[in-house]
């Protein structure tokens, strides 16, 4: 269970980080990220109050997982529509604010992931206090996330490359959201000799993200 989490929030950190990249200005840029650093650090004290063995719990709970799972596909499919909308928008010289506010929102799943960081952090670093280690990783979050979303733009320095990316993350956002629950607990298939053994099951999903995106990639620059 807790491996399937991991690859959706690192799919909604990279999400996220797509989402700063496609901003316009710097500003927007750093004040989207401090909101973001301040919104982890105020989560702080509900937090606190978990310990690992309940994060154990709740991730361990197949029918948490599924609904996790049917909140993923929920979100990435208003992605995608909402992403649509503001390719039209960008090529009509519009500039909606409804709109680009909300397809440029961070990843649910993301956020639900530096919470669940935060706990783990609290429980097992016991040195120091609870609001100072909220606010190490609330300045790390803010740098790592401005790293990676010059990173992404210098990968993908094209807006149009950006936003096909965004929609082709979600599309693979909602694939593993439908998927991967049965994979991660090896479930049988029903009437059939079956079974998804995990480790295959991951590295040949990781190998397809790297063939697909480096794809992507050098079709993008050939096409340039």
């Amino acid at each position: 269970m807790w491996l399937f989490l991991i690859i959706l929030f690192m799919l909604g950190f990279l999400h996220t980080t797509i989402n700063l990249s496609l901003l316009g200005k710097k500003r927007y840029v750093i004040g989207f990220n401090a909101a973001l650093a301040a919104v982890s650090f105020f989560l702080f004290p509900f937090a606190a109050r978990l310990n690992i063995q309940m994060l154990d719990r709740f991730v361990g709970n197949f029918n948490r997982l599924s609904s996790i799972c049917a909140y993923q596909i929920i979100e990435s499919i208003l992605i995608m529509l909402l992403s649509l909308l503001l390719i039209k928008d960008h090529y009509a010289g519009r500039q909606k604010m409804s709109s680009r506010f909300l397809s440029l929102l961070p990843s649910g799943i993301f956020l639900a992931g530096v919470f669940f960081l935060q706990t783990y952090l609290f429980n097992v670093i016991e040195k120091f206090q609870f609001y100072f280690i909220a606010l190490i990783l609330s300045l790390t979050l803010f740098g790592v996330l401005i790293l990676s979303a010059l990173g992404i733009r210098r990968l993908f320095p094209k807006w149009e490359w950006r936003i096909e990316l965004k929609i082709i993350l979600s599309f693979l956002q909602i694939l593993l959201s439908m998927f991967l629950p049965l994979i991660i607990i090896g479930m049988k298939i029903g009437h059939t000799q079956l079974q998804v053994d995990v480790k295959a099951a991951v590295i040949t999903l990781a190998a397809m993200l790297i063939v697909v995106s480096a794809g992507y990639y050098k079709s993008n620059y050939r096409s340039a």
